[in-house]
Parts: structure tokens; sequence; C-alpha cells
């Protein structure tokens, strides 16, 4: 969810040869994912599909879902977890990767440039530890927050759950 290009899935499809996959993204975003996965070779195992991930249209069924920088554009973020954990299979993994609001003045440093108009447009901007509060609330076990991922745009935070088999 919010796969943009579709790089990381393209990446778990090289790495995994087992791996079958969708990137779901707004529909313009998705068909440049959709080229570029055909010009890597892998649209035989990954798809991409227009959602709307306002309305949590994607479907059910899935062992992991990778969601990225989704939730800041949600009007119920924690919803938003309840009903990916819904699309969830028994056992399957939720990795969210997701910027947060820093206490830390270098790291702020480095996400409110790019942030900031995000908030105070409304737009959602956790705090520590509040994604690992919606995903316990919406019923992920095994809650553990994996560290800073340096993004292109400013660092975001990786955290994983599992929904019990």
């Amino acid at each position: 969810l919010g796969g943009g290009p579709g790089h990381i899935g393209m990446a778990l499809a090289q790495q995994l040869p087992q791996w079958q996959g969708m990137v779901c993204d707004e529909p313009a975003t998705a068909a440049v994912a959709a080229e570029n996965i055909s010009r890597a070779g892998l649209a035989a195992r990954m798809g991409a599909q227009g959602c709307d991930v306002q309305q949590q249209d994607y479907g059910q069924g899935y062992d992991l879902i990778w969601c990225s920088s989704v939730l800041h554009f949600l009007p119920d973020p924690a919803q938003a977890v309840r009903v990916m954990w819904e699309a969830l299979n028994p056992g399957g993994l939720l990795m969210l990767a997701h910027a947060e609001r820093p206490d830390d003045p270098a790291m702020a440093a480095c996400v409110w440039p790019f942030y900031a108009g995000l908030v105070l447009r409304g737009h959602y901007l956790p705090r520590p530890g509040d994604i690992a509060q919606h995903m316990a609330a919406a019923g992920f076990s095994q809650i553990r927050a994996l560290g800073r991922l340096d993004f292109p745009m400013a660092p975001v935070w990786l955290h994983l759950g599992r929904k019990p088999a």
C-alpha cells in the first residue's frame, strides 16, 4: 500500500523467487509501477492496481502488507490499520514504514522540512509509539519497531506486527 513506482515490491520479487505481489497506489502512480514491473520482467509475479486507500478497497488474503507513508493522508489512521489487519491472512505480517515526530532536534530537522506542510494542512504525523498503539488496538501481536530507514525525502521508522494465526 502506497507502493509508489514499485521499487520495494520489485526488490522483494527479485530476492524471493516464490514471492508474488501487488502494488496498490493512486491510479496514475500504479500505472508507473506497472510499467516498471513490466520492464523488470516481473509481470508474471507482480501487478499494480490503482486503489483508493481512503476507501480501503485493496482486497483480502495477503500474507504480507508493506505500507509506506500512507497513514498521513487518511482521515482515520487507526481504522486503516484495522482494515490492514482484516486484509491479512492469519499469521500474516504488516510492515509499516512511516515518518514520526521525533523528539531529537537533529532528527526533527530531517523530518519537518518535508512533513511540516502536511501537518499544517491537518494531515497525520504520528508521535513515537502511536503506530505500535494502532497496531496493538487492531489485534496485531509480536509488534516491534525495527528502526529508522533513510528514505530520500525524510527518514521513516519501520514497524512490524503479525496477525495471530
